[in-house]
């Protein structure tokens, strides 16, 4: 499992708020493969717990991480638009 580095730092990362509370978001980490220092990534909520796992990555810790925090964050602040709606 090759991981590229971050070209972006952490305080330029903007998460939206959590989409089913309204809580600051943060990201949650862990290693990528056992005692690795390479990190894997998930947008995550930090009131209700809820967490967007649906990257490539498998590890130890289950499937669904992001190799970047960039790419955490684009799947973390992707919102549906509604079309139409009452008026």
């Amino acid at each position: 499992l090759a991981l590229s580095r971050e070209s972006t730092s952490a305080c330029e990362l903007t998460l939206l708020p959590c989409p089913f509370c309204g809580a600051e978001a943060h990201f949650d980490s862990v290693s990528a493969q056992g005692m690795s220092e390479e990190r894997v990534y998930a947008g995550a909520c930090t009131e209700c717990s809820c967490e967007i796992m649906n990257g490539p990555i498998r590890n130890y810790d289950g499937s669904g991480w992001y190799e970047t925090k960039e790419a955490a964050a684009a799947d973390w602040n992707r919102r549906a638009t509604v079309q139409g709606g009452a008026e």
